[in-house]
């Protein structure tokens, strides 16, 4: 449980709806390869698009040595879970993840994709069921 910003239950963010809400596997492997590849983002500027309320890729690239980290969401509802979620998972002496709104399609927007070095993200896209 997150006091104040809700609650989780299998990992499912609860009360909050699409697909942001969970952190899904493809987030986890490619946590696991960033950390197995940490070459991919030292020293780099590094942003994760549709990040969820995890960051986890996020999390990890700071660990691993990047020179900055954007944690970037297009949904509004799932941002204070995110920010929450960072700030509790963030470590010493890693550089800090920011968070912010990021929302395809938007030119304001679309100039923070020329500030990183390394665009990634897991399972950005969803296609929806059967």
């Amino acid at each position: 449980v997150m006091e104040g910003w809700g609650a989780q239950q299998d990992g499912v963010a609860v009360g909050v709806r699409g697909t942001g809400s969970r952190v899904w596997p493809a987030s986890l492997e490619l946590a696991r390869f960033l950390e197995e590849h940490k070459e991919f983002v030292a020293g780099k500027r590094v942003l994760e698009l549709g990040a969820g309320i995890g960051a986890l890729p996020s999390l990890v690239a700071a660990r691993a040595g990047a020179k900055t980290v954007l944690a970037s969401e297009g949904e509004p509802t799932l941002i204070p879970f995110l920010r929450n979620n960072v700030a509790c998972n963030s470590k010493e002496g890693a550089c800090a993840v920011e968070v912010l709104q990021l929302k395809w399609g938007v030119a304001e927007d679309e100039q923070t994709l020329l500030s990183a070095d390394v665009i990634m993200g897991a399972d950005v896209v969803f296609g929806g069921r059967g």
